[in-house]
């Protein structure tokens, strides 16, 4: 169990974008539409290539938060107009946008049905997200150490939903 105070969260997002656009040196890199890529590891590796060529079609761009600075990828994410990618850290990169984001990412089934995930910082900052179920099953505490796959006819369907938005 777990709770977000909001008008914290808030004012965190507030402070930290007036901080990160005092850098005059930001990057000009701007896409409208990205996909969160993930270096896959051995652990919790899915069909990500197959997705990125899904989302490919729609204009999407794969960009690799670890790749850049901060002030880098508050650049790009500030930009956005949408977001897709695989559940995980990266999506806390949602509060570097100050206007409304639209967003796409997967849960597996089982128990993580029920976990909130990012969707509650979403609604709190006022971005759109939409989850889907992989497919795949998993216990609690066990999506982080398996392997997944992501049906992509339901990406695909899902991803054009959001498109519709």
């Amino acid at each position: 169990d777990w709770s977000i105070n909001s008008s914290i969260l808030l004012e965190f997002a507030d402070i930290f974008r007036s901080r990160l656009l005092k850098n005059k040196n930001l990057p000009s890199k701007m896409f409208s539409r990205i996909f969160l890529a993930r270096k896959l590891s051995s652990d919790r590796s899915f069909n990500q290539n197959e997705l990125i060529k899904i989302a490919s079609k729609f204009g999407f761009n794969v960009i690799y938060l670890e790749n850049y600075s901060l002030e880098e990828q508050f650049t790009l994410i500030s930009n956005a107009e949408y977001l897709v990618g695989p559940p995980g850290a990266a999506w806390t990169s949602l509060i570097y946008a100050e206007r409304p984001l639209k967003c796409l990412s997967w849960v597996p089934q089982g128990k993580y049905k029920y976990s909130s995930l990012y969707s509650t910082i979403s609604k709190i900052l006022g971005h759109h997200m939409i989850f889907f179920y992989s497919g795949t099953k998993f216990q609690i505490g066990s999506a982080n150490y398996n392997h997944y796959y992501v049906k992509p006819e339901a990406f695909e369907r899902h991803l054009i939903k959001l498109l519709e938005l």
